[in-house]
């Protein structure tokens, strides 16, 4: 799909279509009015009442079409044909708005100042020889947070429907492609966490995509910023992530990492029940101190991906500074010693807080005891 809609001349779009059956048009609830006539002249002219314009403001990638609050710009599937696109004609509610790289016109002109920033961002990251990697990462992130912001019907498609997106980054990005995530930059990949307690869902019962791919739960995500001044981190030893159809970038059937990082064993893991829209809390003990677990998803559901309190769950020092330490916590697979799954992430920053510097010694302090190890996540 990527090709189709990154060659195609003009993409035509019924923005405020909630599905096929809609077309383009809507009746117009601002109709023209008129005649009137202007100054001396015979000609006769028909107006329409100004559009309140406030709905398309919008300063960064998140703002991507949902400054039209319409129905297609909720779809996880829309937004790559709608960023692959070179020109849109989009068939709004109340009137025509066209985009291209550089600008974006509506019927009535009132936007015809702004330039279309965000479309133009996305074209400079992967075509812009001035553009570095790490700019280009930085749009790749902020692409792939509102695209996980958006509905998908089937979880299989997750893959599929960012693959165009993929493909576009590769020539820039390089390096290997793992199941949304870049093998040149994993530290900030496995960096991301569900937006909010209210977001964390039930982990889909068939496979998606290794434990560490944010393609494995459902839901809204953030990636976090990895800080430039780390004292540790870990290291990557070797990846994969087999592909399950011809489209290196869809699909995947398998996947793991391989890595040598700091490993502790977590203390006593409990779940304390919430109320009224709170789902609950789940914490984890550290030399005595007890220590909020940021699942992501509901640990408790039934099912092969519940978590007990019987079982033993480890953290994994991610990357950490003075201020800042991003820890996944991980449950070992089943009769297979030193492999493990990701079932959340504990997430202390100290740079506006002086008890979480606190937090932080106590668990730099438990790392301090062990030795680097080598272990496989999938």
């Amino acid at each position: 799909m990527g090709s189709v809609y990154g060659n195609a001349w003009v993409t035509i779009s019924a923005t405020c279509s909630e599905d096929s059956s809609q077309g383009l048009f809507r009746s117009n609830d601002r109709p023209f009015v008129g005649p009137f006539r202007v100054d001396e002249s015979e000609a006769e002219i028909y107006a329409r009442r100004k559009i309140e314009h406030r709905v398309f403001e919008g300063h960064d990638h998140s703002s991507i079409e949902k400054r039209r609050e319409t129905p297609l710009s909720s779809r996880a599937w829309t937004l790559q044909e709608h960023l692959l696109a070179s020109r849109v004609i989009q068939f709004a509610q109340h009137e025509i708005v066209w985009e291209c790289r550089s600008k974006e016109r509506c019927f009535c002109s009132e936007n015809d100042a702004g330039d279309n920033a965000v479309k133009r961002d996305f074209f400079a990251s992967v075509s812009d020889p001035a553009t570095t990697l790490e700019e280009s990462l930085d749009s790749w992130y902020d692409i792939l947070q509102n695209y996980k912001n958006r509905a998908m019907t089937k979880p299989k498609d997750w893959l599929p429907a960012f693959s165009g997106i993929a493909q576009t980054f590769q020539p820039k990005v390089g390096g290997r492609y793992l199941g949304g995530l870049w093998g040149q930059d994993l530290l900030r990949g496995l960096s991301w966490l569900p937006t909010s307690s209210s977001q964390v869902r039930n982990k889909p019962t068939h496979y998606l995509a290794p434990s560490w791919s944010w393609v494995a739960i459902d839901g809204a995500i953030l990636v976090k910023r990895v800080p430039s001044n780390l004292d540790k981190h870990a290291k990557f030893l070797e990846y994969e992530c087999a592909p399950a159809t011809k489209d290196w970038a869809g699909q995947v059937k398998s996947g793991h990492i391989t890595l040598k990082a700091y490993v502790i064993s977590l203390g006593a893991y409990f779940f304390r029940t919430g109320y009224g829209f709170s789902r609950g809390t789940h914490y984890v003990n550290i030399d005595g101190k007890t220590f909020v677990l940021n699942p992501d998803y509901i640990l408790t559901a039934p099912g092969k991906h519940c978590v007990s309190p019987s079982d033993e769950l480890f953290g994994l020092l991610l990357w950490r500074n003075e201020e800042k330490l991003f820890l996944l916590v991980l449950r070992r697979v089943a009769d297979q010693p030193e492999v493990y799954e990701r079932i959340g992430h504990i997430d202390i920053d100290a740079s506006w807080s002086g008890s979480q510097k606190s937090a932080i010694r106590t668990i730099v302090g438990q790392f301090d005891k062990v030795v680097e190890r080598e272990i496989e996540i999938v």
